[in-house]
């Protein structure tokens, strides 16, 4: 199944995020690609924030993963890959108990990560065009 939202904005990305929210029952990782600065770390702003998240979500670019909770008890790991260089280091941190957890993974940067999956995820492509994007969500069965 793919999806796709032309024309988001600022004021329009909820409408997306609502949508995101609904296939979380099923599906616990999404995959945020994108280039640098396109919005990723701001969808996941707006997904948590339609979870009903009260806290501020901010980007784990440094901490590389973020624990968010969720007002249903639920966590949210919020995580930016960009400085992983290699597949090792994946390992490193201890990526497959996150994944494999049962609780919903945002992955930003995913690329090196991306085989170790085994399960049916979630793609959300993000491109920018002008003054608002397109996002595509794409399911990986």
């Amino acid at each position: 199944m793919i999806r796709t939202y032309s024309e988001v904005t600022l004021d329009s990305i909820s409408a997306v995020a609502r949508d995101i929210v609904s296939y979380c029952d099923e599906y616990k990782v999404f995959l945020l690609v994108g280039e640098m600065g396109v919005g990723k770390t701001t969808l996941v702003q707006a997904v948590c924030k339609e979870m009903g998240v009260q806290q501020e979500v901010s980007s784990p670019t440094f901490s590389i993963i973020n624990e968010i909770e969720t007002p249903a008890d639920g966590i949210v790991y919020h995580m930016d890959l960009y400085r992983i260089k290699e597949e090792q280091e994946l390992s490193d941190i201890g990526i497959d108990e996150y994944l494999y957890s049962g609780n919903i993974c945002f992955i930003e940067w995913p690329d090196l990560l991306v085989n170790r999956i085994g399960f049916s995820f979630i793609a959300l492509k993000l491109r920018r065009q002008g003054d608002s994007g397109t996002i595509t969500i794409m399911i990986n069965e």
